[in-house]
C-alpha cells in the first residue's frame, strides 16, 4: 500500500503469514535475464515468509513445503 521496502521490514501476507525482507546477496546468481539488462547494477529484495506454525526458514523447526526456502542473503540486523 505504497510503502517502500527495506532489509529487515517485516509486513504480514495476504495469507495471513510473516513475511521479512532480506536482500539478496548474488542477484546476478539468481536473476539471468535481469542481469543481462542491468547487468553489475542490480540489486533485489527477496520476501522470506514463515510457515503456517510462525517459524522462519533459519529456524530449526521451519516446515516450509518440499525442500524448505532458500534465503538468498543474509538477514538484516533487527532492532530490539
Amino acid at each position: 500500500a505504497g510503502e517502500t521496502l527495506a532489509p529487515g521490514n517485516r509486513i504480514r501476507t495476504i495469507g495471513g503469514l510473516l513475511a521479512e525482507v532480506v536482500k539478496v546477496a548474488e542477484p546476478g546468481a539468481h536473476l539471468d535475464a535481469a542481469a543481462g539488462l542491468y547487468g553489475q547494477q542490480l540489486a533485489a529484495l527477496q520476501l522470506v515468509y514463515t510457515d503456517r506454525r510462525g517459524y522462519w526458514p533459519w529456524d530449526r523447526r521451519f516446515r516450509g513445503g518440499r525442500g524448505g526456502q532458500p534465503v538468498l542473503g543474509e538477514r538484516a540486523k533487527q532492532v530490539a
